[in-house]
């Protein structure tokens, strides 16, 4: 089972992003902040095989979670994933948050670069 780890401080996005997930078989994790995602990391109580990342208005912890990831020979293997922010209206579900991280993984692998935050 692949376990990924999703990282969003939007409890609008999470709900939906980890329903999608264990639907396709899956093992979600959800960290709120980078912060909490490293901590969870350093833990060792998880080993995700991909990281999800919202990208919302904090982008120097953003910045700060890519740089020690890729920094630490344990989790350079890891695809970090930075997703644009994610909408929100009545019609968000798990399908369409399932669609939108499908499409992100057809054309994108780990990122070798930091993400251009400002």
């Amino acid at each position: 089972m692949i376990t990924v780890l999703i990282v969003t401080r939007r409890q609008d996005v999470r709900a939906p992003m980890m329903q999608a997930l264990a639907q396709q078989g899956c093992r979600p994790v959800y960290a709120g902040t980078p912060q909490q995602a490293l901590a969870l990391l350093h833990s060792g109580d998880i080993t995700p095989q991909i990281i999800l990342c919202e990208m919302d208005s904090n982008g120097q912890q953003v910045y700060d979670l890519w740089v020690t990831l890729r920094e630490d020979a344990r989790w350079q293997p890891v695809p970090l994933l930075f997703l644009p922010p994610l909408p929100t209206d009545a019609a968000f579900s798990a399908s369409a948050v399932a669609e939108s991280i499908q499409q992100r993984l057809r054309w994108s692998d780990a990122l070798k670069q930091p993400p251009d935050l400002y």
